[in-house]
């Protein structure tokens, strides 16, 4: 009951928070650029806010439906008890340190921050600490169905409030005027036994991210550790997630990421498949090609590329099987491999959070861009002919395929075409408007985001209504179509699990950068590795591991701080670096053993991943050809970077 409760209550907070995050930009949009005034008072703060609920809220959501990114070796019997104590008590155990963290954070570090229209900015973080005490309660409501179960969950919380005691010390002495000796020595002891336990603790904490503890948890938690082991305030870690969610660009990823969902689960997805078959279908392989396009059009925008699997997998893979060229495992491989090559164009989710985390080590490291171009334009712009070769790429094995099976293709109809363009000019015309806005400066990354939401919400309810209203009309069977609040309600436990990723990813990075971690590394590997040649070769093989084992976001915000120094002292581009580092993690999702895209093949098309790995094979190692191009051939990159 607590759970059902819990769910109906995120929902309607996370609907909210997006709701202000979109009005807000939208208001702010048309007060400054349409009517040409100030803008809407407090609107970059109000947005700010309204991502911070957004994340917190949704995340909530997401761990209620679990869908949380995970590293799970998929564990069976005996080992799936443990994973499920062992993951459950140490939630319990990181969510009570978040916790805590917060609380002291919205208490102790907001005093001297302006109010928003005369009201306490503590008000508008409230998100922040209360996200982490909902999950905290979710997670004890899961446990109490066995006595186990229930010491287990008690025992994690008591550990919890132990790790958390020089916090809590600090919020009850400076937050509250409580001055308890006894209290000073048990968290000066504390600190002083996770400062000699931290690495083991660490150690635990990574083994556990493989029986499917959520990644967020594990970032969090090493971040935790590793500020208290080093007699730090625990307080930088909730501290460092605030400041990055107050950046300007952050609120385009949910927001793009819900119109990706908008895209794929409404008729959109079925309106392109059908008019790309109209325009290449005649063609030998005609139907790989579009394929690839669609494929290309919709992780564009979600950024999450196991939307695309998953929720255009098996329609695609229909449609490419009827057309007799193909056998199904060329078929799988090639889905499989298509879907994360959308990351390289823009709006692309990865390439916003790559220059958001970029764009911090740069400013602390100055000399690295000095006389070149480093903005997000240009890495969207360098991105381009890389992911136009990837796509190219997989579109061409995909005709070479088809070719040597005699099936009737069928001729082209411009009559056919025209309808299916008119049918689809909406979706159609949605990346050319984006980037007129974004090119001509109009309108900013967020307010893109939140008319392109607005743009589609419309579109598509015109769509469902007069499309069911045709279809009765002329006593046909209504296309099926998936309300729109039912694919808000699906977007949201997604954008949530990916927001709080990097927002905890932040909090790692933001360690690794301020204890000089960074310089040592860049020193370290500088002494042993003389040539750029030996350099981008164990680039681009660490990159590939890295993208096997963590998701794209964290792996931007962890690692990107670490090679981007080495970069500049290699005298890379910055812009060719971040090309090759988002191309590395993209095909870091097809990199046996656990490239994420080959277990979520495996998923939509009920597949053993074995298979999905021979599938995808051919296609992967194409891939690291194009790779090796990008790599070595910096103009690929560059050629449009002034």
């Amino acid at each position: 009951m607590i759970i059902s409760f819990l769910k109906k209550l995120t929902r309607g907070l996370s609907a909210i928070a997006l709701a202000g995050l979109v009005g807000f930009a939208l208001l702010d949009f048309l007060f400054a650029r349409v009517f040409r005034t100030v803008g809407l008072p407090n609107a970059a703060r109000l947005i700010e806010h309204a991502m911070l609920g957004l994340t917190f809220f949704a995340a909530v959501y997401a761990t209620i439906d679990r869908k949380h990114i995970v590293l799970s070796a998929g564990w069976k019997g005996r080992w799936e008890l443990v994973a499920g104590y062992a993951g459950s008590t140490s939630s319990i155990i990181i969510y009570t340190l978040l916790f805590f963290a917060s609380m002291s954070f919205l208490v102790l570090s907001l005093n001297n921050t302006f109010p928003i229209f005369s009201i306490p900015i503590q008000f508008f973080v409230i998100p922040l600490p209360l996200g982490f005490f909902l999950m905290l309660l979710l997670e004890f409501a899961r446990n109490t169905d066995t006595r186990l179960k229930r010491l287990l969950a008690v025992s994690g919380l008591l550990a919890g409030i132990l790790l958390a005691l020089p916090t809590i010390n600090e919020l009850l002495n400076y937050g509250l005027g409580l001055d308890l000796a006894f209290l000073y020595s048990l968290s000066d002891s504390m600190q002083l036994i996770i400062s000699i336990l931290k690495l083991p603790l660490i150690l635990i904490l990574i083994v556990l991210a493989f029986f499917g503890l959520p990644l967020f948890l594990v970032l969090g938690g090493i971040a935790g550790l590793l500020f208290l082991g080093n007699f730090d305030s625990l307080i930088s870690v909730p501290a460092a997630a605030y400041n990055l969610l107050k950046d300007s660009s952050l609120p385009a990823i949910p927001l793009f990421t819900i119109s990706g969902f908008l895209l794929a689960e409404t008729g959109a997805s079925r309106r392109l498949v059908r008019l790309f078959r109209e325009l290449f279908g005649w063609l030998p392989g005609g139907e790989a090609i579009a394929a690839v396009l669609v494929c290309t059009f919709f992780t564009t925008f979600t950024g999450a590329n196991g939307v695309t699997i998953l929720a255009l997998g098996g329609l695609l893979a229909t449609v490419l099987m009827s057309t007799g060229s193909y056998k199904e495992e060329d078929v799988h491989g090639l889905l499989t491999a298509s879907s994360s090559i959308g990351l390289l164009f823009p709006p692309s989710i990865a390439i916003i959070v790559y220059f958001i985390g970029a764009n911090f080590t740069y400013q602390a490291n100055a000399h690295l861009i000095e006389g070149v171009r480093f903005d997000m334009n240009a890495l969207f712009i360098g991105a381009l002919i890389p992911g136009l070769m990837l796509s190219l790429s997989m579109a061409a094995y995909g005709v070479i395929r088809s070719l040597g099976h005699n099936t009737k293709r069928p001729h082209f109809s411009a009559k056919r075409a025209g309808r299916a363009l008119i049918a689809s000019l909406p979706e159609i015309l949605l990346p050319v408007l984006i980037i007129i806005l974004w090119l001509s400066g109009i309108a900013s990354l967020t307010e893109i985001g939140a008319l392109v939401i607005v743009y589609l919400l419309v579109v598509e309810k015109l769509i469902q209504v007069f499309g069911r209203k045709k279809t009765q009309a002329a006593d046909q069977p209504t296309e099926e179509s998936v309300p729109i609040n039912k694919v808000i309600r699906q977007a949201l436990p997604v954008a949530g699990g990916v927001l709080i990723i990097i927002a905890m990813a932040k909090s790692l990075s933001t360690f690794i950068i301020d204890y000089g971690i960074v310089d040592l590394f860049a020193l370290w590997v500088s002494s042993i590795v003389t040539s750029k040649v030996v350099f981008l070769l164990l680039l681009n093989l660490a990159l590939l591991l890295v993208g096997c084992f963590m998701d794209i976001f964290s792996a931007i915000l962890v690692i990107a701080p670490l090679v981007i120094p080495l970069g500049g002292a290699f005298g890379i581009h910055p812009v060719h670096l971040g090309v090759i580092f988002i191309t590395n993690l993209t095909i870091g999702f097809l990199t046996p053993p656990i490239g994420m895209n080959l277990f979520l093949a495996g998923y939509a098309f009920k597949k053993p991943v074995m298979q999905i790995y021979r599938n995808v094979l051919p296609l992967f190692v194409i891939q690291l050809i194009i790779l090796a191009l990008i790599t070595w051939i910096p103009a690929l990159s560059l050629v449009f970077i002034s």
